[in-house]
């Protein structure tokens, strides 16, 4: 793969924007949401999500590399992943504990748990190997639309093809700058789909 083309696809499905996506995804398909909820509703939702899940982590990476005290904000380095996935899980668990207290349907806040799960699990794993967080995330968005897929009897085929299509491009990308081992996408991989398909799906079943 292209180098360029490698980068863009890195930093297009950056592990951050996954929550965003998938919520975005989910106000989209044919589900009970996308009749349910006032469309400045969904939009308040999409940007509190947005700005919990992404900018204020991505600013906080950033005052990191800042002070030192990690070299960029792509945490290439594994040791210095600790403190960006602790902050990581401070907002995902945040954006879940504001969806669950605005009385909103649960697959949202379910989403929200599934995503603060996976960057738990990344952590401890973490310690052995250097997980594919962008794995975690791309696939995370597949395993949660699998569940919803089950649970909400709604054909969305397409979308989960398209996904797991989307979900090797950002491996193959990964490999080719050398980034990680296939191992450490397999990790990423399985990592990221169970949390929030199990989730999702024993939340909402």
């Amino acid at each position: 793969m292209n180098r360029s083309f490698a980068q863009f696809v890195s930093a297009f499905f950056h592990p951050l924007l996954m929550p965003t996506l998938s919520v975005v995804l989910l106000f989209q398909v044919n589900s009970y949401l996308t009749f349910t909820l006032p469309a400045e509703m969904k939009w308040l939702i999409m940007g509190l999500v947005f700005m919990n899940t992404f900018i204020f982590p991505v600013l906080f990476v950033v005052l990191l590399v800042k002070r030192k005290y990690i070299q960029s904000i792509f945490l290439d380095v594994q040791k210095e992943r600790l403190l960006p996935f602790v902050l990581a899980f401070f907002f995902y668990s945040f954006t879940y504990y504001l969806l669950r207290r605005a009385n909103l349907p649960p697959v949202l806040n379910s989403l929200m748990l599934g995503a603060a799960l996976s960057v738990i699990v990344s952590l401890g794993v973490n310690f052995i190997s250097k997980i594919s967080i962008h794995m975690v995330g791309i696939a995370g968005v597949v395993g949660a639309f699998a569940a919803i897929g089950l649970l909400l009897n709604i054909n969305i085929l397409f979308l989960l093809i398209v996904l797991s299509i989307i979900t090797g491009i950002v491996g193959t990308s990964r490999i080719s700058m050398q980034k990680h081992t296939n191992f450490q996408l397999l990790l990423g991989g399985l990592v990221g789909f169970f949390s929030e398909f199990l989730v999702v799906y024993y939340r909402l079943g």
